[in-house]
C-alpha cells in the first residue's frame, strides 16, 4: 500500500485515497490499455490477482493435496 502518491502530470502529492478518481489537482488519469495492447506502463510488472480469482494451478494443487490427505486417512483407518 502506498502512503503518498505523486501525479506525473502536475506533481500534486497526497494520500492514495485522494487519487481514486484521478489526480485531484489536475484530473490526470493513467491511460487505460485497450484490449490486447498490454500494460499502459512499459515497466509494469505482473498485476495482483483479484480476490476470488485464482489461477487454475492453485485449484489443481489444492485438489491433489486434499486427495493425498484423504488417501492417507483411509490407509490409516484400514490398517
Amino acid at each position: 500500500m502506498f502512503v503518498f502518491v505523486r501525479c506525473p502530470q502536475c506533481g500534486f502529492s497526497g494520500e492514495e485515497s485522494l487519487f481514486t478518481q484521478g489526480c485531484p489537482g489536475c484530473g490526470y488519469c493513467a491511460p487505460v490499455p485497450k484490449p490486447g495492447e498490454g500494460s499502459a506502463w512499459p515497466d509494469a510488472g505482473p498485476r495482483p490477482v483479484a480476490a476470488g480469482k485464482l489461477p487454475p494451478w492453485v485449484y489443481i494443487l489444492a485438489g491433489l493435496a486434499l486427495a493425498a490427505v484423504a488417501g492417507a486417512l483411509l490407509f490409516l483407518i484400514a490398517a
